[in-house]
């Protein structure tokens, strides 16, 4: 019944939030013209009380008009007011989505803020590597009040300071949160020396070297949390990670992060 422009037509207005049968009715009138209610069911293949709903849908959306003459007709506004009409209203749609979803966002944060201390309760969790661990990362960073410390290679070292954790880094500093890092030493070139010196310049971040990849590569935030990545040889989305809240591993990592600080380097050279 359709062209090949009318199907893609079709598809947009799906898309947009019509269903198939209004699109039909809708599209049937962009085709043939104003039409009668009966005629339109026979060119629409529809029976006639349905069309007759489906027309007052599309009325009270904007997208058809009503003829006032006897018998009435009806005519559909042009596609691509039509497209727009759909398109603003999906747009209202998703912004009162996300408003709502952020609401919802803040109020969890502030749930688990108010949570009984967790290190009363230890636990091990293991995140899978991509997006839950990053997001996981960064939800740990914003909820630090006080310090991190991180071991890292140079590869992750530069991903999450480029790619991902910049902007929560950004945030922690200017809630004078400290942040320490032990790095491999990375190659002597322009893009390192200004990687590092925007960590210690914007981030107010202290960052000591070592002349190897570090066996093991860690996070510890507040000294409450530690995240130790499974596979240190890999990027962040390739290894999982084991979070945990416990004490006794928290003081296991911050013996040895304070151990490595000791011998790492001050300088690149």
């Amino acid at each position: 019944m359709f062209t090949e422009s009318s199907d893609s037509e079709f598809k947009a207005l799906i898309d947009l939030g019509l269903t198939a049968s209004n699109t039909k009715v809708y599209l049937t009138l962009i085709k043939f013209g104003p039409s009668e209610l009966s005629k339109l069911a026979e060119l629409a293949k529809i029976a006639r009380p349905d069309v007759y709903r489906k027309l007052s849908k599309l009325q009270k959306m904007g997208l058809i008009e009503k003829i006032l003459e006897r018998p009435a007709r009806y005519s559909a506004i042009p596609i691509n007011e039509a497209l727009s009409l759909l398109l603003q209203a999906k747009t209202e749609e998703y912004m009162e989505i996300k408003k709502e979803t952020q609401i919802l966002i803040e109020s969890s944060k502030t749930a688990e803020v108010n949570k009984v201390n967790p290190i009363e309760n230890p636990q091990f969790v293991l995140i899978p590597a991509g997006k839950r661990l990053t997001s996981k990362i960064k939800t740990a960073i914003e909820n630090t009040h006080f310090c991190i410390c991180n071991v890292l290679s140079w590869k992750r070292f530069s991903q999450g300071i480029l790619n991902r954790f910049g902007e929560n880094l950004e945030r922690a500093a200017a809630r004078n949160v400290a942040s320490r890092f032990i790095v491999e030493k990375p190659p002597r070139n322009k893009t390192s020396e200004d990687m590092v010196r925007f960590c210690r310049e914007k981030l107010g971040s202290k960052i000591k070297f070592i002349p190897n990849k570090p066996r093991t590569i860690f996070a510890i935030y507040d000294q409450k949390q530690i995240v130790i990545t499974a596979r240190a040889e890999t990027d962040f989305q390739s290894s999982p990670a084991l979070w945990s809240n416990s004490s006794a591993l928290v003081a296991l990592g911050l013996d040895h992060f304070e151990e490595l600080w000791k011998q790492a380097k001050q300088q690149l050279d």
